[in-house]
């Protein structure tokens, strides 16, 4: 899985023709602010990445010549340095990072665009509080050789914390099909098997009678899984919470696959996306049973 970095048709474009026209040299550094995906700041991604390993397969890696960090989303591409050239992009900090910046080198000669991704250093309390989507402004100031190229800003929509991106169709050569990139186990960062809610509608649904106990898969019977889930399901029924199969986000964007998903803080007697609501229960239910570990993100539940 690779991230595509290319200009706008529209810049490549005027550069082309002003350079035809004698207006521009060949040396003349273009450049333009680029947030990852399409424009739009999903605090989930950000949140429940903030600790993966780089080399991690799951994350989508960059195309070409790249700089800084491997999994930014905040950055610029720039285009018309050369080999031995010195840059640096400065992101300036607003309410949810600091200023952050990168330093470097062209080291060889580039073949086209080159990316520049900062290190950003994120307020992650203030983005795990992001409820509502809203617009919100990225500047950012490019410096080659010690020359200021100028500051340019970036209006980019920024979604909630709810809103979970599961699929990125990435940029392509004009005629070429694009690739998709999987995030859909970015589900798995909103799973939270120590809220205090999990033990409550756990004995609830012991209260039933329907099992007399949650032991995962230790007695190794189909029925008896089922019957544990039923006994969950049962319990959040009496409570009034409805299947909610909300497919469609506040702020749907060309490309980018997402999904609002309800945590239990949030509306715990109405209704949850009952797919990512039943995960902390067996997670719970596989600790206290000792079943077979497995490797989980728990990042944005509360």
């Amino acid at each position: 899985m690779t991230r595509k970095m290319m200009f706008t048709k529209n810049t490549l474009t005027l550069a082309a023709a002003l350079g035809f026209c004698g207006l521009v040299s060949a040396a003349e550094v273009e450049w333009e602010p680029d947030i990852y995906p399409k424009n739009n700041i999903f605090p989930s991604l950000i949140i429940g990445t903030a600790r993966v390993d780089p080399s991690n397969e799951l994350f989508p890696m960059w195309e070409g010549d790249h700089h800084g960090d491997s999994l930014g989303q905040v950055g610029a591409m720039i285009e018309g340095v050369k080999k031995g050239d010195k840059f640096k992009l400065v992101i300036a900090a607003n309410d949810l990072m600091k200023e952050s910046k990168y330093e470097g080198v062209v080291e060889e000669t580039p073949e086209g665009n080159i990316l520049v991704y900062p290190k950003i250093s994120y307020f992650y309390d203030k983005l795990s509080g992001i409820s509502q989507v809203v617009p919100m402004e990225i500047s950012m100031e490019l410096f080659v050789n010690g020359q200021s190229k100028g500051e340019k800003t970036e209006t980019v929509t920024l979604r909630s914390v709810n809103d979970c991106l599961f699929g990125v169709l990435e940029e392509a050569e004009e005629g070429a099909e694009g690739e998709n990139s999987d995030y859909s186990w970015l589900f798995a960062a909103y799973v939270n098997e120590n809220h205090p809610w999990v033990d409550l509608l756990l004995k609830e649904a012991l209260q039933t009678g329907i099992v007399s106990a949650f032991d995962g898969y230790q007695s190794e019977s189909t029925e008896n899984v089922l019957m544990q889930i039923f006994a969950i399901w049962n319990v959040m029924q009496m409570r009034g919470i409805k299947y909610s199969d909300i497919t469609t986000t506040a702020a749907d964007s060309d490309g980018i696959c997402s999904q609002h998903v309800r945590i239990p803080n949030h509306q715990p007697q109405r209704c949850a996306e009952s797919r990512h609501l039943a995960h902390p229960f067996q997670t719970q239910i596989d600790k206290e049973s000792n079943a077979e570990s497995f490797e989980r993100a728990h990042a944005i539940s509360p």
